[in-house]
């Protein structure tokens, strides 16, 4: 152990409760495609809880919905692959059941996010944020509640640095 940071492989599920109040669970996902070797995790603060689902594509997404909805379920969730669509993807939100999405995307070649996935965010009735249009998204926890900060595109002025 050096500097206080434990490294060890992960295959199953892994839970850091040290820094109370704050949790993260590693969801271990692997597959052929490089996407899907992404780091997935489910970070919970007091009532927040966020599903940052990295680069997975289909197969990544298929082996996080066998974890489970008590694992997966959470107030806000990280669209995969920047938003690129996938068959399995609604089957994804559903069980998530997020009550706001983020996408984390920026110029690009590939057309992401794809405009099927922001169709099925726009027919379940979650909002979301895009990073390429509305810049930093960030999270205010409070004790109750907690709320979104846009920081706006490419303004990081009004960003906490405290």
């Amino acid at each position: 152990m050096e500097g206080g940071i434990i490294t060890t492989p992960i295959d199953s599920p892994t839970i850091s409760k040290h820094h109370h109040p704050y949790q993260i669970e590693i969801i271990p996902i692997s597959g052929f495609k490089e996407n899907d070797q992404a780091l997935v995790y489910r970070l919970s603060i007091r009532n927040f809880s966020c599903l940052v689902c990295g680069d997975i594509e289909e197969e990544g997404i298929h082996q996080l919905l066998k974890a489970g909805e008590d694992k997966i379920q959470s107030e806000v969730l990280i669209i995969p692959h920047h938003g690129s669509y996938t068959t399995n993807l609604a089957q994804l939100i559903r069980q998530v059941r997020p009550s706001l999405a983020i996408i984390s995307t920026g110029e690009n070649r590939y057309g992401h996010p794809d405009q099927r996935t922001l169709k099925l965010l726009n027919d379940l009735g979650i909002p979301f944020y895009r990073t390429d249009s509305h810049g930093a998204v960030g999270f205010l926890i409070q004790r109750i509640n907690w709320k979104v900060i846009v920081h706006g595109k490419n303004d990081f002025s009004k960003m906490d640095h405290q």
